[in-house]
């Protein structure tokens, strides 16, 4: 059945439709013999004015993206990329799609090019780093997660991000005991804080890198004491208070027999926190190992003063 637009009208021989398309091409023909050689040129640049074909096609392949047809989507994109090479939302929306289809590599070079066209935008350089992360250029994509940090101090998903490479580099250094890893995980805790000073997201990932280097440092102690406190000591970097850290140093201090530097750490420990017994049983220990000295309390006027509570501690100490 013939719908009612494309009916002949009386006397008319050709359909409206065809008629108007007819009127479209005599009006381009009309633009061109106008305007001698650069018809062509001012045609398309009429159309173009009534009809933004790029922006078309991103919201083509917005629609295609969000219903699953990545292959129409990215066609759509790399249409718009065509003739608009430095258009970003493009750029961003491709690098988006093939992250999801985990094209690591091509994902980098889309990524790069957005970048390069808006230096100082978050998003575009988070894409970058997510695709190198990805791609398994962890020291890349730590650098290029510092940088969003760097642009917005409190972008949950960069500093996310870098407390898990953090806390992975330290990982692969605990079973062959190295310090490359660990010491740099200690640098991106030191950067984190550097860049995100005063907000406590950033905090909370340096702390929680530092809190990795010690977990593992404790369990390295016993059997390796001089690597475990380098460890100690790169945490201390990172959170110079931490008093597992502190604690951690001064174990491996006295089991290397380093007294003087064992009672250091301690006293720095008992500075944080005064109310902490332990530290002080273990300094009063190491004092009495040393020799003593007329301005430390021996540990018998020690008991006397603390009683049985204090006496059973230094015991287990």
């Amino acid at each position: 059945m013939t719908s009612e637009p494309d009916r002949l009208a009386p006397g008319r021989s050709t359909p409206p439709r065809l008629a108007t398309a007819g009127r479209d091409r005599d009006g381009a023909e009309d633009v061109r013999r106008l305007s001698g050689g650069a018809g062509d040129s001012l045609w398309s640049a009429i159309r173009h004015r009534w009809f933004d074909a790029s922006e078309w096609h991103l919201r083509l392949a917005g629609i295609h993206g969000r219903a699953g047809r990545t292959t129409s989507a990215e066609a759509s994109y790399r249409k718009v990329l065509s003739r608009h090479p430095d258009r970003l939302n493009a750029l961003v929306g491709l690098g988006r799609l093939l992250l999801r289809g985990r094209r690591y590599d091509e994902a980098v070079e889309i990524c790069q090019r957005a970048v390069a066209i808006e230096p100082d935008a978050a998003t575009p350089a988070f894409q970058l780093a997510r695709a190198l992360h990805r791609n398994g250029r962890v020291e890349r994509a730590a650098a290029q997660y510092l940088r969003v940090v760097a642009r917005q101090p409190t972008h949950d998903k960069a500093l996310a991000a870098l407390e898990q490479i953090g806390k992975r580099l330290v990982q692969a250094d605990a079973s062959a005991q190295g310090i490359e890893g660990v010491t740099a995980a200690a640098e991106i805790g030191r950067q984190i804080l550097a860049l995100g000073h005063g907000v406590q997201r950033a905090q909370d990932a340096a702390l929680a890198i530092a809190r990795a280097i010690c977990a593992s440092a404790t369990g390295l102690a016993p059997r390796a004491p001089q690597a475990a406190l380098a460890w100690f000591n790169a945490a201390l970097g990172v959170a110079p208070d931490l008093p597992e850290a502190l604690r951690g140093a001064a174990a491996c201090f006295e089991q290397l027999g380093q007294f003087d530097s064992a009672v250091s750490v301690l006293d720095r420990l008992i500075e944080i926190n005064p109310q902490a017994i332990e530290p002080q049983l273990q300094r009063d220990r190491l004092r009495v190992a040393l020799g003593g000295s007329a301005g430390w309390m021996k540990p018998e006027a020690a008991l006397a003063r603390d009683g049985p509570e204090r006496e059973a501690m230094l015991a287990r100490a």
